[in-house]
């Protein structure tokens, strides 16, 4: 019997490219969850934000110290509560222009 010859290049079976499209699918969802981390202000429980503010928040206690861009609070898991909140004012928070209260509560 006669051999036909092929006028292409035989091919093996790859990947066709599966791995870079994975790789450039997760930096793309890893860049996602930098970003929303960085902009919802989320930072690890126990990292003090500043050394300033670090210094005036209160030592012991039996909650989770919780620090989020603009406060921080001591959660205390057993009564739901929280222990202690702290924040820093400012003048220029203070000099900010006060909204009229509504007294419009709904349950």
């Amino acid at each position: 019997m006669a051999k036909f010859r092929t006028n292409h290049k035989r091919v093996g079976k790859g990947s066709s490219g599966t791995v870079v499209k994975v790789g450039i699918f997760s930096a793309l969802i890893g860049g996602l969850f930098f970003i929303f981390n960085f902009l919802t202000g989320e930072q690890l429980p126990n990292m003090p934000q500043d050394q300033e503010l670090a210094y005036y928040l209160p030592s012991g206690g039996a909650g989770t110290v919780i620090q989020k861009k603009t406060y921080a609070l001591s959660y205390n898991e057993e009564h739901e509560q929280a222990e202690w909140v702290a924040y820093k004012l400012s003048r220029k928070t203070l000099q900010k222009p006060f909204v009229e209260r509504t007294n419009d509560f709904r349950v």
